[in-house]
């Protein structure tokens, strides 16, 4: 071909290329995309504080709501991750890794590359080798050729990856405030122990300068710094007051200081079943919180050990309101189960609990588009209906409606009406169908219309009369796995091991540590 007709040739490829482009940028409407960004977002968020499943579902909302080709590689890589690395659910996360490589070249090599690490995690050794040595020969200068290679050795020499599983008692990593200038901690005697100081004092006041921590107005050339005591530790920041157990470790990261508490899991949960539940409440019912509680928290230190914390110390994970919140009747329910935590197939249960289910505990599959957490599943539970917020009635203008809905990206003008799409087997309203003057559009409930009005469930009725909205529900929270009002009623007549046991059926309370000598 001359010089000449490859000139042309070029230029006509060219025009059709910006013809294409010029489409593609009219399609995406930025206004939706700022949005779908906030819900990735948030959901790294969610990921960030151990809310696992909600994170899922905000991941899958922003693919199905983004037309913009890096948002949607963005959440999906992220959604497959979040299920292979925190969700115990690898052969889901497979297929969203073996759909980026097909479908987004952009994306192609990492989707590949994490196919063989997920094969390799699980054993399928054969399976990992194969896509390993393809991920090489397809990117010879790959960013992961040497990790490719590294596994690629373990799999000659037939090293099976062994998954982290706790057998001995351990201790939480609690994040209790970040992004702060300064820190007082203090004890009630002089028995805090600096790592970077000698000798004992009552309190250190502890503060940024020139890019290090500075302790007591002494530079200590360090950034990081741990304080221990045999009794309970004070902590003051800005908005931020609570007294722990266990020690006390102060890092400089990016320039703000972050303070997580280490502390004995039995002891962090003296104060979690307090914040999580009345200590009025039977004492049955305080055992069965504190086995979920245990194993929740057991779950997120399985899975997150090469992070700097396991657990937030708000209800993102649990609550945990410190040592003023403590209670002689939570404190027995504690001991009692001391080491009881919830296993199913040998490994640590995902023990999602929600303050009150409605009367019907939700799909896990059906809620979060989870998939192989059996011990998770609909069924009818009465005892729910007697507690707080088991009822409830919201009332909103088509205008209200609108408006909420347009501040979350969701843009539906003149709307018309809001009916269920599809419902999960506990009743709930899985999808909406919103019908307005330019069409309709489906969209998934919880982090659309449940999230613009703040319903407490998404287990509704909705009913419009002229340019109202009546919604009649039931519950508060995600109705997956434990109820706590739930709980609380069984406990006026069951033993913790049977209502854990409806709750999470199919699952082992086994015994997994004992007292510390």
């Amino acid at each position: 071909m001359n010089m000449k007709k490859q000139f042309f040739l070029i230029c006509f490829l060219l025009c059709i290329y910006s013809l294409f482009s010029v489409h593609v940028y009219a399609e995406i409407d930025h206004n939706i995309e700022g949005h779908v960004r906030w819900y990735i977002n948030y959901a790294n968020y969610l990921v960030e504080v151990g809310r696992y499943p909600d994170a899922l579902e905000y991941f899958e909302t922003a693919y199905e709501l983004s037309s913009y080709s890096k948002n949607i590689i963005d959440a999906l890589m992220a959604k497959a991750n979040l299920l292979a690395a925190y969700l115990e659910n690898p052969e889901q996360a497979l297929k969203v890794y073996q759909y980026l490589h097909t479908k987004y070249h952009q994306k192609a090599d990492v989707a590949l590359y994490r196919q063989g690490f997920v094969l390799y995690n699980i054993g399928r050794l054969k399976d990992a080798d194969e896509i390993l040595n393809k991920y090489l020969s397809n990117y010879p200068k790959g960013r992961y050729r040497y990790q490719s290679e590294a596994i690629l050795t373990k799999i000659k020499s037939q090293i099976i990856p062994k998954p982290y599983i706790i057998t001995q008692r351990p201790k939480v990593r609690i994040r209790l405030c970040r992004n702060t200038e300064y820190v007082y901690v203090k004890t009630n005697t002089n028995s805090l122990i600096c790592s970077n100081s000698i000798g004992c004092k009552k309190k250190y006041d502890i503060q940024i300068s020139n890019d290090e921590l500075m302790v007591n107005n002494k530079h200590n050339n360090c950034h990081e710094i741990k304080l221990t005591s045999e009794y309970p530790i004070n902590i003051i920041s800005e908005k931020y007051n609570k007294t722990v157990r266990g020690s006390v470790i102060i890092k400089l990261i990016q320039g703000s200081i972050t303070v997580i508490n280490e502390v004995d899991i039995e002891d962090y949960l003296l104060s979690v079943i307090p914040s999580e539940s009345y200590p009025s409440w039977p004492i049955e019912s305080l055992k069965a919180q504190a086995v979920a509680a245990r194993t929740y928290a057991t779950y997120q230190i399985e899975h997150r050990k090469e992070w700097l914390y396991d657990m937030v110390d708000n209800a993102g994970d649990q609550c945990y309101g410190g040592v003023e919140k403590e209670h002689n009747r939570t404190t027995h329910a504690v001991k009692s189960t001391e080491g009881m935590i919830l296993t199913y197939n040998n490994k640590t249960i995902l023990a999602m609990y929600c303050a009150n289910n409605g009367g019907f505990t939700a799909d896990v599959k059906a809620i979060f588009n989870l998939n192989k957490k059996p011990y998770l599943k609909a069924q009818k539970d009465s005892k729910s209906i007697k507690g707080k917020m088991a009822k409830w009635k919201r009332t909103y203008s088509s205008i209200q409606v609108e408006s909420a809905l347009n501040k979350i990206g969701i843009y539906c003008t003149k709307i018309q009406n809001i009916l269920p799409e599809s419902y999960g087997p506990s009743g709930r309203v899985i999808k909406i169908k919103i019908t307005h003057s330019k069409g309709s559009n489906i969209y998934r409930t919880r982090p659309t219309l449940c999230r613009a009005l703040n319903l407490p469930d998404i287990l509704f009725d909705i009913k419009k009369s002229g340019q109202t909205y009546y919604i009649n529900g039931r519950g508060y929270g995600h109705g997956v796995g434990y109820s706590q009002w739930g709980g609380r009623y069984m406990g006026d007549n069951m033993n913790y091991k049977d209502i854990v046991s409806f709750y999470y059926p199919g699952t082992n309370l086994e015994k997994h540590w004992y007292k510390l000598p």
